[in-house]
């Protein structure tokens, strides 16, 4: 009941009051620690020395885990490095891909402008054959008429006729007049045959 009414109290508790009403003034507080506060324990040296090994072998855990995580520090270092570089390198490649259509499509624009350009130029020049064409066969109507007009041209008829007399007798001049130099030439060599003898 009076344990309950103080209330939660450790059972050291009770070892202490005798201590307490033979209280002296406190001339040393280490020794008072030891003495009225705290607990006397055995100090166990096995298990110290366990928990010395315990906290050595600790020490070369953590140094251990400390080199590995600095390992690995610089693996994802280099991983970072790396992503970066691989997302450049598509950047870069997006770029090219994209210039390149750029360019492309320039060159596509720029063949439409020039096909459509050549196709009236095309035209132009289909209606400049035409109308020389349609010029060429009227001008041979013009000619073809001419000629019906001039046969029944008894005139024309013997210009056209005489024509053909003087192109004879051209004809027939020129073969004299080769005649005659091969007659000189064969005058001349027989001449030069006796004047040798």
């Amino acid at each position: 009941m009076v344990i309950s009414r103080l209330g939660r109290i450790e059972d050291k508790f009770f070892n202490l009051i005798p201590k307490a009403l033979a209280f002296k003034p406190i001339d040393d507080i280490k020794d008072f620690v030891y003495s009225y506060v705290l607990d006397e324990k055995e100090v166990n040296i096995e298990v110290l020395r366990e928990n010395v090994r315990t906290y050595q072998e600790m020490e070369l855990t953590l140094e251990s885990v400390k080199k590995r995580i600095s390992k690995l520090e610089l693996i994802e270092n280099a991983h970072d490095e790396i992503i970066d570089y691989m997302q450049k390198d598509r950047m870069y490649e997006f770029f090219i891909t994209q210039s390149d259509l750029d360019i492309t499509k320039e060159k596509i624009n720029s063949t439409k402008e020039e096909i459509k350009t050549e196709k009236y130029r095309l035209q132009q020049l289909e209606k400049e054959l035409k109308s020389l064409v349609d010029e060429k066969n009227d001008k041979q109507e013009m000619e073809t008429a001419l000629r019906l007009e001039l046969k029944q041209n008894n005139e024309f008829l013997a210009l056209e006729e005489q024509k053909k007399e003087l192109e004879r007798l051209k004809e027939e001049e020129t073969e004299v007049l080769d005649e005659k130099k091969e007659l000189k030439k064969s005058v001349a060599k027989q001449c030069l045959l006796r004047i040798s003898c």
